[in-house]
Formats: structure tokens, C-alpha cells, sequence
């Protein structure tokens, strides 16, 4: 039985004789987590983890991707960098192992474009219509909006999970 945190070579003994590792071995305590937070994230967005046993940790994962860089604050405190991101389990490998968290760290999409053209019956464009996006999630509380260019095209920046459209003019709406 080796004792958490002894440093040295290995030495195995049998009847035949004995024989001992070339190199020195340091064993580590198994790293614990005990939280992070925020709990969800976009790409760039700093995650503090906090647990037991960090030092030496050689590797953070959010799901699958690997944090595109972290700091060992503590021997009880990680602050990592989400990369692009997955939604999944915070992992933390250190000479001691790797320790998976209870709960997922959800990855958030970053804002999209929804982009289009607006026409008339005929297919001609139409200049200065509005037209908004509405989110499904609140029922019509917030919308995001842009004017059509002279060539009847729009280009609306919105949230993720927004994608109800409508477009209006000439007193008209249409969905």
C-alpha cells in the first residue's frame, strides 16, 4: 500500500528476488469537483471550478472539448476558458486522475444572423419593410428588427432558439 502523496521508485519483492522501477514516482490524490459556476456558457466564457486536489491538473473538458486554456488558482480552485464548446460533464485530469462533475456545463450557441429577401405578389422586392424576429420562449414579448434595403433583403442578428419571422409594410403583416 503506497500513502497519498509518497514520491519514490517502485520496488516489487518476490521469492526470486527484488526489482525496482527506474523512475521515481509521485502519487497523487484523486481530484474532486464540488461546483462550477456559470453553469452555461458560449465560447470564450470563464468557468470557475472548485473542488479538492487540483494542483498539477493537466487537462479541463467541457463534454468533449477541451477548454482552451485554464489556471490552477488553488489546490481547490480552477478558472478554465470554454472553447467552442459542448453541452456535457466538466471534467479535470491531474496526476492523481480524472474526476467528472455530477452535473453538465450547457454550451449556448452565440447570436445568429437570419437573413432574407421580402417581395411583392410579382416578385419584385420591397424597400423599407420591417420585419422582426420573435422569439418562441416568451410568447411575443421581445422582438429584434431591421428595414429591408432597396433590394428587398434583411439581415436580423438574433438569440439562440429564435426564429419566428415576420415581415411588414404598407400597412400589412404577414407571417
Amino acid at each position: 500500500t503506497v500513502g497519498t502523496g509518497a514520491t519514490g521508485q517502485i520496488t516489487v519483492t518476490t521469492p526470486r528476488g527484488e526489482g525496482s522501477s527506474s523512475e521515481v514516482f509521485t502519487f497523487g490524490e484523486t481530484p474532486t469537483i464540488t461546483s462550477f459556476s456559470p453553469t452555461s456558457g458560449t465560447t470564450g466564457t470563464v468557468v470557475t471550478i472548485a473542488g479538492t486536489n487540483f494542483t498539477g491538473a493537466t487537462s479541463v473538458a467541457f463534454g468533449p472539448e477541451e477548454a482552451t486554456d485554464f489556471n490552477v488558482v488553488s489546490e481547490t480552485q480552477i478558472m478554465a476558458t470554454v472553447g467552442t464548446g459542448a453541452t456535457g460533464r466538466v471534467s479535470v485530469t491531474t496526476p492523481g486522475g480524472t474526476v467528472t462533475s455530477d452535473a453538465d456545463f450547457t454550451f449556448i450557441a452565440s447570436q445568429t444572423d437570419i437573413a432574407g429577401t421580402v417581395t411583392d405578389p410579382f416578385g419584385d422586392p420591397v424597400e423599407g419593410a420591417t420585419v422582426c424576429a420573435q422569439p418562441y420562449t416568451t410568447g411575443g414579448e421581445t422582438w429584434w428588427c431591421s428595414t429591408t434595403g432597396s433590394n428587398g433583403s434583411y439581415t436580423i442578428t438574433v438569440e439562440p432558439g429564435y426564429s419566428r419571422v415576420k415581415a411588414g409594410g404598407a400597412g400589412y403583416l404577414e407571417e
